[in-house]
């Protein structure tokens, strides 16, 4: 590594850190807002703790730490996406003087800019700038309606409900992921669109800063000629389903020390450790949804599968080994399908794990404190009570569909397989899954019994992400700099392995 490469890595992390920790603060007081109340908030102070190394984890996230030392847009294309995102949810901020910038204009300018300039890095940010963002704020619309008129929404609605309630009502259905089976994504698709069609009024206004970025990328691609910049013969769009398929494999791999827990939960309890046993419960998958998903997930593989001339071609990257030896030969592309489909549960039910540790949150009344001697109260002295554990507010089936729809967007059409195009998809799913949150002495809930070691991996998972995450960039530096080889028709020339 030169001397520029080091100039150009350390501002790009420690700018792209703050960025993520600014991002990371503002989704975890939003979602502790919707659990105990704004009031409780304000006087709880700051919850976050883990922020910080949330950051330095995505930072660590072994394809973008890597290529941010080599010339690679991949790290600053992150950044003004996630500086996009930032302001985006500066606009959710109710007090000002939480804010970077106080006037929501001002926010709403910033995301503009910072998404047509992360268009410059790479075109296919359009999907996370001008449509995921966009699908976002038709949320925020419709809920924010839903809470100034104070009507509740409830789960478990048949489809009949659903769609009277989002035609006359016009109020979103959305269900946590950790509560949410099948049937529930696709009501919350039907109100998510009948409740925007419904509420044109107060959508389209709202809209306008992305319609920007939209029509600022679409004049681009009629002044290019298309989308791809260079050579665009390889880089033809294409329908590439099995994108998707890997993109699980791909999220469980980096994220196994997050998603233990509900992995856990698949195996027979009984049968466990009672320290091991998960104190929580998850909605399994069920046969017929399993049989169903598989079937769908072979004949994807069937159909579908794409091996682009440049993945076999190149022995240098880390995909080539995986085609070569796993998705080439049929027997173990079709083997693969269950694996497939547990990878996808895995990264559901991580946005929707509940917190082992939670923040218990402070009762409104206060309660007489008791003397220790006489068992009789203090008077003029008064504590706070805490209330029993609660698990965090929950992702939503909105926000799921919304990311899986603008991955989809993203990674479909390209013919090529390549690790850099799920960093996006990956860093945006990792900094919304739930915190692990301490309580106010600094310990752990369940921490003795049933589900005791859960309780202590909930205080050290992040942690162990971080050894994780090292152990993959020690082997990517080892193999990079003291495992090169040399190709027949260039001698002389060191090739070297990578991402």
């Amino acid at each position: 590594m030169n001397a520029l490469a080091i100039m150009m890595l350390i501002p790009s992390q420690v700018a792209r850190i703050r960025t993520l920790v600014l991002a990371r603060r503002r989704l975890e007081r939003g979602r502790y807002e919707k659990l105990v109340g704004r009031e409780a908030v304000e006087r709880e102070g700051e919850l976050v703790e883990d922020a910080g190394q949330v950051a330095l984890n995505v930072a660590l996230f072994p394809p973008l730490f890597f290529f941010a030392a080599l010339y690679y847009t991949d790290v600053w294309s992150t950044f003004w996406v996630l500086a996009a995102y930032r302001f985006w949810l500066e606009q959710s901020l109710v007090r000002r003087s939480e804010r970077f910038f106080t006037s929501p204009k001002v926010s709403r300018a910033l995301m503009v800019g910072c998404g047509l300039v992360s268009l410059a890095f790479r075109q296919t940010n359009v999907f996370w700038v001008g449509v995921f963002l966009a699908g976002l704020e038709v949320v925020r619309t419709l809920k924010d309606r839903d809470a100034e008129s104070g009507v509740r929404v409830d789960a478990n609605l048949g489809w009949e409900d659903v769609l009277v309630m989002s035609y006359n009502q016009r109020k979103l259905y959305d269900v946590p992921v950790g509560d949410a089976a099948l049937e529930d994504y696709l009501r919350t698709a039907l109100s998510l669109v009948v409740g925007a069609v419904t509420s044109l009024s107060d959508v389209i206004p709202r809209l306008y800063p992305y319609l920007v970025i939209l029509a600022s990328f679409a004049a681009f691609v009629v002044w290019n000629g298309g989308v791809v910049l260079g050579d665009k013969s390889n880089h033809i769009a294409t329908i590439h389903t099995p994108q998707l398929l890997y993109l699980s494999a791909f999220l469980t791999l980096f994220s196994i020390p997050l998603l233990l827990r509900p992995l856990s939960a698949l195996l027979p309890q009984p049968l466990l450790p009672t320290s091991l046993r998960s104190p929580f419960t998850y909605r399994r998958p069920r046969p017929l949804i399993f049989l169903a998903c598989t079937t769908i997930i072979l004949a994807t593989i069937h159909f579908n599968t794409q091996i682009h001339p440049f993945t076999l071609a190149d022995n240098r990257h880390y995909t080539f080994a995986i085609f070569r030896r796993l998705i080439l030969p049929p027997l173990p592309r079709y083997l693969l399908s269950p694996i497939y489909f547990l990878c996808s549960y895995l990264a559901i039910e991580g946005l929707g794990t509940p917190s082992l540790s939670s923040q218990p949150v402070k009762a409104l009344a206060s309660a007489t404190k008791t003397s220790t001697t006489t068992g009789k109260p203090v008077e003029g002295v008064e504590v706070q009570r805490k209330t029993p554990y609660q698990p965090p507010a929950d992702n939503t089936t909105s926000f799921l569909l919304i990311w899986l729809a603008t991955s989809a967007a993203q990674l479909v059409t390209a013919p090529l397989v390549e690790p850099r195009y799920f960093i996006l998809p990956w860093v945006l799913w990792r900094l919304n899954v739930p915190a692990a949150r301490r309580n106010v002495e600094g310990k752990d809930a369940a921490t003795d019994g049933e589900g005791a070691f859960w309780g202590y991996w909930a205080r050290w998972s992040l942690w162990v992400e971080t050894a994780w995450f090292l152990g993959f960039n020690a082997v990517a530096a080892w193999l990079f700099l003291y495992r090169p080889f040399r190709w027949e028709q260039e001698p002389g020339v060191w090739q070297r392995f990578m991402w």
